[in-house]
């Protein structure tokens, strides 16, 4: 794995996290709590603080590279996702290619679906559905809000079995 610093700035990754040896993190990255990030995944902090968050997953060839960027707690970044945001809250899940531009927000408990384009500074509300090109908002459904809170377990288990594999 590439871990780095620029700037004098070094990442700051949680004992219990999990960073596959071909992801790459450089810079001013904090990453908590069992998180993990999987092959190809890219987190560049050399914009700002980049903080990612207990049991989130940054899943393969994901790039999060952003100014000031917070990413909640048990988030999932699916394969292939571009992360330019400001925020994105607790128990979302990116879907696989989506991307999510400049300054953007996502409330928590958000599905944000595969290939889903989020405008530059778009505020996305809590408990939204998010589809399209470019990115429309609808309710989000109350079966998928409890869907929402238990993705993060599959990554989460899963990065356990691959660092106790390492050992």
């Amino acid at each position: 794995m590439t871990v780095r610093g620029f700037e004098g700035k070094h990442p700051k990754i949680a004992p219990s996290a999990y960073i596959d040896e071909a992801a790459v993190v450089i810079g001013n990255v904090e990453i908590g709590e069992e998180a993990s990030v999987w092959p190809g995944a890219v987190i560049r902090g050399d914009h700002g603080l980049t903080r990612i968050g207990a049991r989130t997953s940054i899943q393969d060839n994901s790039v999060i590279h952003a100014g000031d960027l917070d990413i909640g707690e048990d988030v999932t970044i699916g394969h292939g996702a571009i992360i330019e945001a400001r925020r994105i809250g607790n128990n979302v899940l990116v879907g696989i290619n989506a991307t999510i531009l400049d300054g953007a927000e996502i409330g928590e408990f958000c599905l944000i679906a595969a290939g889903a384009v989020v405008k530059e500074g778009a505020r996305v509300p809590p408990y939204s559905f998010v589809a399209g090109v470019p990115a429309q908002v609808r309710p989000l459904q109350e079966k998928w809000r409890e869907w929402l809170k238990t993705t993060s377990k599959l990554y989460t288990d899963m990065a356990k079995r691959y660092k106790s594999d390492m050992q």
